[in-house]
């Protein structure tokens, strides 16, 4: 057929199967995903969102710190070796160490992030105290399935992921949808909602992923695949730490130097970033474990064909945000209007971004890790931030947008950078080995 081999048809059928797959279940627990946002910004006030906005900011913060990027890690640390079930468990139970030792020193973080924030916000201690547990109980939730996934991703098994995930997005938005019948549809109880989700993927996702991984018997030392994961993560782990608050940026300049209303403005604009979870995802879902298991001779020209599109991603993205703005604004509601550029900023700064996770996805598949990483990619974004912070009025909702947007510039420079460098080190290697 076309002449194309049999294994190739067979190959390009398995992977549009699973394209489907992504799709559909990425692309269906988004829509939830994003009617919840939705229905959210319309039904709580904006002091109620200004909350609301400031929780889901520590949340992204501290599920990327504490994930400590070992999702990805794992991914390229067990690749081809996946039907190893010893191995694969020897790595995950030293993932789970690595976790509960970084949970520790996180809940002291959050305890006097939280004291700091009751301050600001005029929280009672009862509400603060409320809101720290369920944001502890989320990151542990979170860590637990960032653990777990890489061995259902790496077989595949996109259908149980999807499936799991629509059901507790589906099951979150009813919930959500009959408190607001109710009148009870307040900031806390979004809150608790968000926790019990995280509680049920993490739990399903460790039944779905438990016949593939063989318990480490008690006692047994870890410490050589803990040394793997850390010699992984520990050069990128500065690097990480700016990315965290970079990514959570706006919402902390705005939360310190603007006021509520421009927090709450902040806060429903970043729901249209949203609308990039499904290519976002792409990264630890598709990319990761493809180029993970990608030859040497193919890797270069699939490299190629996922620049050029994702350079032409960010381009129509740009576009269809600048000149048609009006359509993402009426799904906010009243009060949000007027915020046609800003809308531009967001999206292109969220189209952006996405290609930055690409590249970052290629790199951890192939193990582009270097011990100089942090030193070629902090100076360019903390340069940035100083800048900003002197020369623009971090007050306007616009200018702290532009801030944002300059920083992701700099990350995708940066990161095609070391892309580049790594595949020459490959070319090197690979000449020297013939």
């Amino acid at each position: 057929m076309l002449g194309f081999s049999s294994d190739e048809i067979s190959r390009m059928k398995r992977q549009s199967r699973l394209l489907t797959t992504y799709v559909i279940g990425q692309g269906g627990a988004q829509f939830l995903q994003l009617v919840t946002g939705f229905i959210v910004i319309r039904w709580l006030s904006k002091e109620a969102y200004a909350d609301y906005t400031i929780i889901n900011a520590i949340l992204g913060m501290g599920s990327m710190l504490f994930g400590l990027g070992i999702s990805q890690c794992l991914t390229g640390l067990i690749g081809k070796n996946i039907t190893d079930s010893v191995l694969v468990g020897r790595f995950v139970y030293a993932a789970y160490s690595l976790r509960n030792r970084v949970m520790i020193v996180g809940i002291v973080l959050l305890m006097i992030t939280f004291v700091a924030l009751s301050k600001k916000f005029e929280w009672s201690v009862g509400v603060a105290l409320f809101y720290f547990l369920c944001v502890s109980l989320t990151l542990f939730f979170n860590a637990w399935e960032t653990v777990n996934k890489p061995v259902l991703l790496l077989e595949y098994r996109l259908k149980e992921i999807y499936t799991l995930s629509c059901g507790t997005c589906f099951a979150r938005l009813l919930f959500l949808f009959v408190a607001a019948l109710a009148g009870v549809l307040i900031t806390p109880v979004v809150v608790f909602f968000n926790m019990l989700q995280a509680a049920i993927n993490a739990v399903g996702m460790g039944i779905f992923s438990r016949s593939k991984i063989t318990p480490v018997p008690k006692g047994e030392s870890l410490s050589l695949e803990r040394r793997k994961i850390l010699r992984l993560t520990l050069p990128k782990l500065p690097n990480l730490i700016v990315i965290t608050f970079s990514s959570q940026l706006i919402f902390i300049l705005a939360g310190i130097f603007a006021t509520t209303t421009t927090l709450a403005e902040a806060g429903a604009l970043s729901r249209l970033a949203m609308f990039f979870v499904i290519f976002n995802r792409m990264g630890g879902t598709l990319i990761t474990p493809y180029f993970a298991k990608t030859e040497y001779q193919d890797l270069l020209k699939r490299v190629a064909f996922l620049i050029v599109a994702l350079v032409g991603f960010v381009c129509l993205a740009g576009s269809l945000g600048y000149f048609f703005p009006d359509p993402l604004l009426f799904l906010l509601g009243s009060g949000y209007e007027d915020l046609q550029f800003e809308t531009f900023l967001v999206v292109l700064d969220a189209a952006i971004s996405v290609a930055v996770g690409a590249l970052i996805s290629v790199c951890n598949a192939r193990k582009y890790v270097y011990f100089w990483h942090s030193l070629v990619v902090l100076p360019p974004r903390i340069l940035m931030l100083v800048l900003g912070v002197i020369y623009l009025d971090l007050g306007n909702l616009a200018q702290l947008l532009m801030l944002g947007l300059s920083i992701a510039v700099t990350q995708v420079i940066t990161q095609f950078g070391i892309l580049v460098y790594g595949l020459c080190q490959n070319r090197i290697e690979a000449s020297s080995e013939r």
